[in-house]
């Protein structure tokens, strides 16, 4: 089973090493020439950081890393068991369009920053004819650490575990939602809003609201002749003569 890559961890890595090879790249001092404000010419010595990787392969790491676990991911997923391990981890296919998309730059800029990171040995590609595609592979000391602690304690995170005796004792029974789920269809039985039965079985618009259970029937006739239920008090209407 493969261990799971955690982001933060194997960027927290990178920039270790980031860091830790800039403070190695030294220093040079040159002179350089300046003008005074009354024209005149002297020298000044300068002093820079050489050997420095630039902070833009920073981010550029961290959005392959981005892609690199992607794939990962989604190849744990799909592969059967013992296929990869974390010493022979899985590849990502891609090529420096597609990255340097990812990373919002050139093409060219992302092949030379990933020339550095291969010459840091963070990361390993293999060219595939040309298609101009590659795989890479992110080194494993980055990716769980040097010592592997790191990705054993990742697998042990995603194994499952079966409940105790104890802990099933405290989930709450099973029929609880299901009597609950009752109550509710039970209420609302009953609450339909202006719609009733007679006493003939026959459902329809009327006055009265709907019949319960237990309730006493009521009468199906309507008003009396000569009045019309207006949804408030009833208003009585003269009665013509026949002729």
């Amino acid at each position: 089973m493969l261990p799971v890559i955690n982001n933060s961890e194997a960027f927290s890595r990178f920039l270790d090493l980031y860091r830790e090879h800039n403070a190695r790249g030294g220093t040079e001092t040159h002179q350089r020439k300046c003008r005074a404000s009354d024209g005149t010419y002297y020298y000044k010595d300068v002093t820079r950081k050489v050997n420095q990787i630039p902070e833009s392969v920073k981010t550029t790491f961290y959005m392959i890393l981005r892609e690199y676990v992607a794939s990962y991911n989604r190849t744990a997923s799909q592969m059967p068991v013992g296929m990869y391990t974390a010493q022979d981890p899985p590849s990502l296919l891609t090529n420096r369009i597609r990255l340097s998309e990812a990373c919002d730059c050139s093409d060219k800029t992302v092949y030379n920053h990933i020339e550095t990171l291969g010459s840091l040995g963070v990361i390993r590609r293999k060219f595939h004819g040309r298609k101009k595609d590659f795989e890479l592979w992110i080194s494993t000391d980055l990716l769980f650490g040097n010592s592997g602690k790191d990705g054993a304690k990742n697998a042990q995170k995603t194994q499952k575990t079966a409940f105790s005796d104890e802990d099933r004792k405290n989930l709450p029974l099973n029929n609880i939602h299901r009597e609950f789920l009752e109550k509710e269809n039970r209420s609302a039985d009953g609450s339909f809003c202006g719609y009733g039965e007679n006493d003939h079985g026959e459902r329809g618009r009327a006055g009265n609201p709907a019949r319960t259970a237990g309730s006493p029937p009521t009468s199906a006739a309507g008003p009396p002749d000569g009045e019309m239920s207006t949804g408030g008090a009833a208003r009585r209407w003269p009665r013509r003569s026949r002729r």
